[in-house]
């Protein structure tokens, strides 16, 4: 299996607006993670702390982040009763992952990425958004 590698994008901070986007909806996002890897909605946003439904949870975190405009409250909320703290801590460590390259997240992270249609369908456009103002800052 090739494995799949997204650069990650930078993560929000407490208190930062998110861009206004035309990305999906957190439960798309979600539900679509459970049926990738299997699991039944109730065991990824439970209080498990299992790799690999933590990996699950991380990588809702992440793409959540990444490609909708939900407020980091909407987002921990959303997983059930957790603060923001939880996301802000989840975002960051997917995108440690990403640089430390930790294997078990990176194979979760290849399966995602590639048998996800929302994310081959929102990234893109999203990593291209973000190019632009990088650019025009210069």
């Amino acid at each position: 299996m090739v494995k799949t590698y997204s650069p990650p994008l930078p993560i929000r901070k407490k208190g930062e607006r998110p861009e206004k986007c035309d990305g999906p909806e957190l439960g798309a996002i979600f539900l679509e993670i459970c049926q990738i890897f299997e699991q039944s909605p109730e065991i990824v946003s439970s209080k498990s702390r299992k790799r690999e439904v933590v990996n699950y949870r991380r990588i809702f975190f992440y793409v959540a982040n990444v490609l909708t405009d939900a407020s980091c409250k909407a987002i921990s909320q959303f997983m059930g009763q957790r603060d923001h703290s939880t996301y802000l801590f989840n975002s960051q460590a997917a995108a440690d992952h990403f640089t430390s390259r930790a294997n078990d997240f990176m194979d979760d992270w290849s399966i995602y990425a590639d048998q996800s249609e929302i994310w081959k369908k929102y990234y893109p456009i999203k990593l291209t958004a973000n190019s632009k103002k990088l650019n025009s800052a210069k």
